[in-house]
C-alpha cells in the first residue's frame, strides 16, 4: 500500500548546548549571549535551519516529524553526499487517516577532526526493495564538528 509520506520537522538530539545568534545579520556563535536557537533545527515551509554542534566521531541523532496518510511499513533513508549524514529507520505508518510520527534514526560517525560541515540531506521512503519514494530535501545543515563536548 502506498500512501503519502510529508517531513514536517528535523531535530538534532545532541549534548552540546544550543547555539545562540546575536542578531538578525551575525552569524552563529557556540558561546555568545543571544538568542538560543530553539529545535526544531528545520521546518517545512519555513525559512528555519538551525546550526547545531556534535563531538567529533560520534554518530548523529535526529528524531523527525513526519505526517503519514495511508502508509503500511517503509524504510526511511535519508543520504548526504559526504555520508556523514546518512541515515536508516524502519517505520510502520498509517492504514488509514493522517497520522502524525516522530522517528528517531542516526547516521554513520562524524569525522574525527573539527570541521564545520554544510550538506544538504535527501530523504526517501523505501516502501519495498525496488520502489523509493522521494520525501524531501532538508539544509544544507551547518554543523560544527567539535573536538569535546563545550
Amino acid at each position: 500500500m502506498t500512501g503519502q509520506i510529508k517531513l514536517v520537522s528535523l531535530e538534532f538530539l545532541t549534548d552540546h548546548p544550543p547555539i545562540r545568534k546575536n542578531s538578525v545579520n551575525s552569524g552563529a556563535n557556540l558561546m555568545a549571549n543571544g538568542t538560543v536557537l530553539k529545535p526544531p533545527h528545520w521546518k517545512s515551509g519555513s525559512p528555519r535551519n538551525h546550526p547545531v554542534s556534535f563531538t567529533r566521531g560520534k554518530p548523529v541523532l535526529v528524531e523527525l516529524t513526519l505526517e503519514i496518510t495511508n502508509m503500511g511499513t517503509f524504510r526511511l533513508e535519508g543520504h548526504s553526499s559526504s555520508g556523514a549524514l546518512s541515515f536508516t529507520g524502519f517505520c510502520t505508518g498509517s492504514v488509514g487517516p493522517r497520522r502524525i510520527l516522530k522517528l528517531k534514526v542516526q547516521s554513520n560517525n562524524l569525522p574525527g577532526r573539527v570541521v564545520r560541515l554544510s550538506e544538504k540531506i535527501s530523504w526517501k521512503a523505501a516502501v519495498d526493495p525496488t520502489h523509493r519514494v522521494d520525501i524531501a530535501e532538508t539544509g544544507p545543515h551547518e554543523i560544527f564538528v567539535l573536538y569535546r563536548k563545550v
